[in-house]
């Protein structure tokens, strides 16, 4: 997203000028830009290597890492060169690229977080359907509608302002939203406002459904069967077929019921002679089920908490922006350069600390990263 607005330098008033403050300012910038590409290029070669990291649910977090990195090589380089020197060294052509990828990118990041809340959504609200019916393909289809509206969205808008506003001689790349109000409308709703309230309203929804999930299960706790529970019921069948109380067996789950008895089958003793009581355990087959069970729960949980820490990283790292952007549009003198500056800069950390938000929040990728950098086979 290209920074100046009409409050901001043309090029008439450009001072090039290299001052110390621009030197340690663009120092700064090229660490944060370089931690960018390093962080998500850290992701990308975790899932490659890491079977385990390649689920559906990952195939986000690898096109999130895309966006970023895309972001920090074709905008955060280019826009770090313009702090530095006070000018755009690089030519009309070039700032038509930087300013398509600029806002392309960071919008494509977006709808990005759009579609892993969509999918969190969509997994916990209807669990069955999900399973289902989520593919792979259905993936790489959401991607490529990522990426389809981030192109409608906005390269009309980028290349009516080309045609229409470029400077003249080229050392000024400015994409100014007080000029292009008619196109701003539409990139509030979706872009910011729209896409602000769709994650939310998901994040919100997966919370409170994931919390009600668990209060329940709490709540609920099996009854283990007893001989003494099985008596009741089919009094003169345990009498007869169990000959002492203290026997102890680890399997009743072979006992067959007809009509009024319980045939016991083939019931095998519980060699734990420390067991008190004879208990009725799960069959195999359920068994694994049940294991499965809990690990899908395990495994909806840790996405959850990884969409917690992208959302947060999300809200604070644009909301400011988003104010700025509706504020310079109707006002620009209202909007300073340094507040446009830091709020604008503040959205491309958001592509630089999500590396570190999946290391923080997910133990695979956290344990992956070790591996990679201590050189770990």
């Amino acid at each position: 997203m290209e920074t100046n607005f009409s409050c901001c330098n043309t090029s008439d008033d450009v001072d090039k000028s290299l001052t110390p403050g621009r030197i340690i300012i663009g120092t700064f910038l090229v660490l944060i830009t370089a931690f960018t590409v390093f962080g998500n290029i850290l992701v990308l070669v975790a899932v490659k290597r890491e079977k385990q990291l390649q689920t559906k649910f990952n195939t986000y977090i690898v096109n999130l890492a895309v966006t970023d990195l895309t972001v920090a090589l074709s905008a955060m380089s280019f826009y770090t060169t313009d702090n530095i020197l006070g000018y755009w060294p690089f030519g009309k052509f070039l700032c038509g690229v930087w300013i398509f990828n600029d806002y392309g990118m960071t919008f494509a990041s977006v709808f990005t977080i759009i579609v892993i809340s969509i999918d969190r959504f969509w997994a916990v609200t209807w669990p069955n359907h999900y399973k289902n019916h989520h593919t792979k393909k259905k993936c790489a289809v959401s991607i490529a509608i990522i990426w389809i509206c981030m192109v409608v969205l906005w390269l009309p808008s980028c290349i009516v302002d080309r045609v229409s506003h470029a400077d003249i001689d080229g050392t000024v790349c400015i994409w100014d939203p007080a000029l292009n109000q008619k196109f701003v409308i539409v990139i509030a709703i979706i872009g910011h406002h729209g896409s602000f309230f769709v994650i939310l309203f998901c994040y919100i929804r997966v919370f409170y459904t994931l919390r009600t999930r668990n209060s329940i299960a709490r709540r609920i706790r099996p009854t283990p069967v007893t001989v003494q529970n099985l008596s009741v019921i089919y009094p003169s069948t345990i009498e007869t077929k169990v000959s002492s109380p203290e026997t102890k067996y680890d399997d009743l789950s072979s006992l067959e019921i007809t009509g009024d008895h319980l045939k016991p089958g083939n019931v095998r003793k519980n060699s734990n002679p420390g067991s008190t009581g004879v208990h009725a355990t799960t069959s195999k087959s359920e068994h694994a089920e049940s294991e499965k069970k809990t690990h899908v729960s395990t495994r909806d949980r840790r996405a959850f908490v990884t969409l917690t820490y992208i959302i947060i990283g999300y809200v604070i790292c644009w909301f400011p922006f988003h104010i700025v952007f509706d504020v310079s549009a109707v006002k620009p003198d209202a909007v300073s350069h340094t507040v446009y500056l830091i709020t604008f800069w503040l959205t491309y950390i958001n592509s630089t600390i999500n590396p570190f938000l999946y290391n923080f929040s997910n133990p695979e990728f956290r344990k992956a990263f070790k591996k990679i950098l201590l050189r770990r086979k």
